[in-house]
């Protein structure tokens, strides 16, 4: 889904909730977590990554850096590879999916780590540690922003693989069909 479709389906809602066929979750009692802050623009509070850093660094960055990923696809799960990492609560995906600003957010670093796996084609291997870094994308873009993006996002991954989806062992593609 682009941002278009984004901004259509939130006017629609407005409208909607305007006519009193729709409830805003109230937010009144709800903190902003660190992920959340992050998602609307912020900084990895264990980290030196901000938002808009990650937009802009280079590949070499994007690679070698391994504590930002969980900053970028945060889930409601632990990460079993970074003990730091962020865990969604249900209130903060409740607030992220009714936030344009954060979901924006997600949008924009989603196409900077697609052109970061279009361009650098390395990991398309049995094993690469980019394969657990997809994996967790797709869950995370299903938690926040929905079904159609994560199937969409499996597609466009699924379009660029083509036939090298055998280099990937079957493990991490039945993990991406699952996610």
């Amino acid at each position: 889904m682009n941002r278009d479709c984004y901004i259509k389906a939130y006017v629609e809602f407005v409208q909607e909730w305007k006519a009193g066929n729709k409830r805003f979750p109230d937010f009144s009692d709800y903190t902003l977590s660190e992920p959340v802050l992050f998602l609307l623009g912020g900084h990895c509070p264990k980290s030196k990554c901000f938002l808009s850093i990650i937009e802009t660094e280079d590949d070499h960055w994007l690679e070698n850096t391994h504590d930002f990923i969980q900053w970028v696809y945060p889930l409601n799960e632990p990460s079993r590879s970074l003990r730091h990492a962020p865990v969604l609560t249900a209130m903060d995906i409740k607030f992220l999916q009714h936030n344009f600003s954060a979901m924006h957010h997600l949008l924009a670093l989603s196409g900077r780590m697609k052109r970061f796996w279009q361009m650098n084609q390395h990991w398309i291997k049995h094993y690469d540690h980019n394969h657990l870094r997809i994996t967790r994308a797709i869950k995370s873009l299903r938690l926040i922003l929905g079904d159609q993006h994560a199937e969409e996002f499996k597609q466009w991954l699924y379009d660029l693989l083509g036939s090298d989806i055998k280099k990937i062992n079957e493990n991490t593609q039945q993990f991406w069909k699952r996610a």
